[in-house]
């Protein structure tokens, strides 16, 4: 190695070196250019609608699915959690702050675990897990909810797993929840 040169690489002119940085800037430009045209045609994520998953679980609860969920504290004080539910399904927005009926059983339904049943139940419970879990999470979103967001990762945890037990393609409201979400969470 003379001179600082190696002997199985040919010496490079300065300008093959050049030529070579620009065709390399080039080409991360041109990959940004490409990137930049994709960005433009991705719906962008924000959120429009947060309460737009509630509607779509709340929509697949029926009677009896809501009396599960308001007989979960043991039976105790049925009716009440029910008739708060009921709300929340009608109007799709929340009491603000959530009480204790209905947040005792929507906390208790939410560690339901449906693949623990047998296939003819699992349904039914992946769509209770799953409203039972939409509420809290906006639910924590609320600010005089704060001291009572116990929980948020697991609730997160629950509600991915039973919409995918469902296999519903509600990614979109999802992200827009968890949008809206994030910035919330104290």
């Amino acid at each position: 190695m003379a001179n600082g040169t190696n002997p199985t690489r040919p010496d490079r002119s300065r300008a093959d070196v050049a030529e070579t940085e620009i065709s390399m800037t080039s080409l991360s430009q041109a990959q940004i250019a490409e990137f930049q045209s994709i960005a433009k045609r991705v719906p962008p994520i924000s959120p429009s609608d947060p309460t737009s998953l509630l509607k779509t679980v709340a929509g697949l609860l029926d009677e009896g699915d809501l009396r599960i969920i308001a007989g979960a504290d043991y039976g105790n004080d049925t009716e009440e959690h029910l008739a708060r539910l009921i709300d929340i399904v009608r109007l799709y927005e929340l009491p603000s702050p959530l009480q204790w009926h209905p947040r005792e059983v929507l906390e208790l339904t939410r560690w339901s675990e449906p693949q623990q049943q047998d296939p003819g139940m699992a349904a039914r419970i992946s769509r209770q897990c799953a409203f039972a879990c939409t509420v809290l999470l906006l639910s924590y979103g609320d600010a005089r909810n704060a001291g009572a967001s116990y929980g948020s990762n697991q609730t997160l945890i629950n509600l991915l797993g039973s919409l995918e037990a469902l296999g519903l393609g509600v990614e979109d409201d999802v992200l827009s929840l968890l949008s809206w979400l994030i910035p919330r969470l104290p």
